[in-house]
C-alpha cells in the first residue's frame, strides 16, 4: 500500500491476471499515470472475479495486454 504512493505520475506494469494482480492494478491506478496489466491468457475472464474485471474496465488509466 505504501509503495503505490511513490508511483505518482509514473507508468506501472503488473504481471499477472488473477485477483491479486487485479486488486494491485486498481490500487496503483489511483497514483500512477498508467497501469498496464500483462496477462498470458486471452482475457481476464479465465482467472479473475467479475466485479474486479468490471472495475478494471471502468478505470481509464488501466490497460490489459
Amino acid at each position: 500500500m505504501t509503495e503505490a504512493q511513490s508511483l505518482g505520475g509514473k507508468d506501472v506494469f503488473v504481471v499477472g491476471g488473477a485477483n491479486s494482480a487485479g486488486q494491485g492494478a486498481v490500487h496503483f491506478s489511483k497514483f500512477a499515470r498508467t497501469v498496464t496489466m500483462l496477462i498470458r491468457s486471452g482475457s481476464l475472464d479465465e482467472s479473475m472475479s467479475k466485479y474486479l474485471i468490471d472495475r478494471i474496465l471502468a478505470t481509464d488509466n488501466i490497460k490489459v495486454m
